[in-house]
């Protein structure tokens, strides 16, 4: 099991990248992380669970309006500064929106999902090939990213529940929650950015599923192994000084650890 590291820092580009593209969505993926992990522990800012709930559906609305009006201005080719301009105005009605309707979103979660589909494209002149290519890359992008953060937060908990079966460490239950959080608001959010091309001009013969696998491999799987790695060689010194027997189950998790890593 080789490791890459120029492979491993080479995220750290991904997320710059994708936070020069797209900074008042990262903006918003911040707020939404901060204000579902505070729901979560139940600490409200403003007193009532309502109104949590409305900052946390407020951040995840603005992320997905806020996408769907860049790739708008992208493909107008307009200033930075019209962007500005138009998401505070964007937001401004999601806000009002959210805030003032006591009914149930879902139809304002499908019409701004559903705006991001030709949000791209409205000027586009081979409308129909070009809305295909960029869906089939939008719907790819975000099965690419539910799976690997899947894939992520099973090996996350996974380590956990190592931890605290190996060195007898009481593992808080929010701690899973707010890692379910991260993993799936936060880093599913960047990864589906970093995925949205700048190009609709590509055939969907050119798509390569190999960097996906790539992706996979070097940036998920093989930290996570190294993490459970260096957990069971720690397990081991610990053996070794306090001379006491391995666990019952340690066989399993060392023979699972030897099947994912072959």
């Amino acid at each position: 099991m080789n490791i890459n590291i120029k492979a491993i820092f080479n995220i750290n580009k991904v997320v710059k990248d994708t936070f020069f593209r797209f900074p008042l969505v990262y903006i918003f993926i911040v707020s939404g992380l901060f204000f579902s992990i505070l729901y979560t522990h139940k600490i409200h800012l403003f007193g009532e669970d309502s109104y949590d709930e409305k900052l946390i559906s407020i951040s995840i609305l603005s992320i997905i309006a806020l996408t769907s009006l860049k790739l708008f201005i992208e493909s107008l080719k307009k200033s930075f500064f019209i962007y500005i301009l138009l998401s505070i105005v964007l937001v401004s009605l999601v806000s009002y929106s959210v805030w003032n309707f006591n009914t149930s979103y879902i139809f304002l979660y499908l019409a701004i999902l559903l705006s991001i589909t030709f949000s791209a494209l409205i000027y586009k002149t081979n409308e129909r090939e070009e809305f295909i290519n960029f869906n089939f890359e939008t719907f790819f992008a975000v099965i690419f990213s539910l799976i690997s953060c899947t894939i992520l937060y099973i090996g996350l908990s996974a380590i956990y529940a190592s931890i605290g079966y190996l060195f007898e460490f009481k593992i808080p239950s929010k701690l899973y929650v707010d890692t379910c959080i991260v993993v799936y608001l936060g880093l599913f959010s960047i990864l589906t950015l970093s995925k949205l091309s700048f190009d609709l001009s590509f055939s969907i013969e050119d798509k390569t599923f190999n960097k996906a696998i790539v992706f996979l491999v070097n940036y998920i799987f093989v930290p996570l192994l190294y993490i459970y790695l260096i957990i069971l060689y720690t397990y081991f010194i610990k053996i070794v000084f306090q001379q006491e027997l391995p666990k019952g189950n340690l066989s399993w998790m060392v023979l699972s650890f030897s099947l994912v890593g072959i």
